[in-house]
């Protein structure tokens, strides 16, 4: 695996008000990728480095790890993993998603006031016998 992204794109991507990247690829400079925190999620890091020789391919359909993605898809990253969103779902997915932070940060608040999981979810406990 070579490292495709290193820190003159990092550069180039921050004054194009980019402020991380999604490869299925590697990627090198991790330090000065770290100390700018740019956030990166990469297959993986090498130190040998790619020639640049072909066109971008900005704005064109790609493939990343055999998911499709146009151009207005959502591409949602975390320490969690990555996440594609088809822009006819964006909307949609967002609100969902609100919605269910909402009802865990309720959790949260009523597991602090001294609730069970068992109650928040109506479930019944398992008495053993």
């Amino acid at each position: 695996m070579a490292g495709y992204w290193g820190e003159v794109l990092t550069v180039a991507a921050e004054v194009a008000l980019v402020v991380g990247l999604v490869i299925d690829g590697g990627v090198r400079d991790i330090a000065a990728m770290t100390s700018r925190r740019f956030a990166v999620f990469t297959r993986g890091i090498s130190m040998r480095g790619t020639i640049k020789a072909s066109s971008p391919s900005v704005g064109r359909p790609i493939s990343f790890a055999g998911t499709p993605v146009v151009q207005g898809d959502l591409v949602v990253a975390d320490d969690d993993g990555v996440l594609v969103i088809p822009a006819q779902h964006v909307k949609l997915t967002l609100a969902n998603g609100q919605q269910r932070a909402d009802k865990e940060a309720g959790f949260m608040r009523q597991l602090k006031d001294g609730k069970t999981t068992l109650e928040l979810l109506g479930l019944q406990s398992w008495s053993g016998s």
